[in-house]
């Protein structure tokens, strides 16, 4: 009998996208400086996939964790959409916000 292989089980997380990149030296932005080259920003070796939040591009293959880029921002050479983590931004308004914070109609005011 033939031996079998055992295959890793790969995560694949999305990202969430953020309305402005951070310029601010409180968080790294990575992004790609020749939009003409292919494939993911990073390679690494294990299991975790990030993919964008908005045009679903593959920016990591294999980080070590879902959460190893930390409070990076990651600009997708695909969309130029900024992402981060779920959960991670504290300066940067999240793409929807805006419709949260918008005032009711006719609050009397």
């Amino acid at each position: 009998m033939g031996k079998c292989a055992t295959v890793p089980s790969v995560i694949v997380e999305r990202l969430q996208v953020i309305r402005d990149c951070v310029t601010t030296a409180e968080r790294p932005v990575v992004r790609r400086r020749d939009n003409r080259l292919v494939g993911p920003l990073f390679f690494g070796p294990g299991q975790a996939d990030l993919i964008c939040g908005d045009c679903t591009f593959l920016l990591v293959r294999g980080a070590p964790r879902a959460d190893s880029i930390k409070d990076a921002v990651l600009v997708c050479p695909n969309c130029e959409a900024c992402n981060e983590r779920p959960g991670i931004s504290v300066h940067a308004a999240r793409v929807g916000d805006e419709e949260d914070a918008a005032p009711a109609a006719g609050n009397g005011a």
